[in-house]
């Protein structure tokens, strides 16, 4: 009786250390354990065809996942091309919820906001609401997560590549 008892209890140990490891919560910890950050390379070509005069997109990003399920992220894009002099600068701040699900990230983006310092003048005003727009469909997208180490995170989307996430 006694080692059927223990055999049992061996069982449900390792089978909850198992799911503690592989699932969600030890990656749910680790999220919200610090800041990160990111820096994004985009080619505006692969974006949309339609912004003109802009040939490349550099987003750097600083997002903090927070234990009840919100998020903060403020966000520099640097759009570049050889046909403006001065890069356009939009820095957006966002906010929202977020879920794990088997490893994805689930994000619901509920507010954002461009709080840049400097006017927009090398392009249009539509032009800029399509780049916000662009960013916006962009930050909705679901990722699975990989925990590369305990300062490193790989975010691979399902339909635009991979993003890796780290933390000083």
């Amino acid at each position: 009786m006694k080692k059927t008892i223990s055999i049992i209890a061996l069982a449900v140990a390792l089978i909850g250390s198992w799911n503690y490891w592989q699932g969600d919560i030890k990656l749910k910890q680790e999220l919200t354990s610090r800041e990160w950050q990111s820096t994004t390379i985009a080619y505006m070509n692969f974006w949309d065809q339609k912004i003109q005069h802009l040939d490349k997109a550099s987003i750097s990003s600083t997002v903090k996942y927070l234990p009840n399920q919100t998020y903060i992220k403020n966000s520099t894009l640097i759009f570049t091309s050889k046909d403006i002099e001065k890069p356009v600068e939009i820095v957006i701040s966002e906010s929202g919820n977020w879920e794990l699900s088997d490893h994805y990230l689930i994000v619901d983006a509920s507010e954002f906001k461009d709080i840049s310092t400097t006017p927009i003048t090398q392009i249009t005003p539509a032009q800029v609401e399509k780049l916000k727009t662009l960013f916006k469909i962009n930050a909705q997208q679901s990722r699975k997560i990989d925990v590369i180490n305990n300062r490193t995170l790989l975010l691979t989307s399902l339909a635009h590549g991979s993003t890796i996430l780290f933390s000083q």
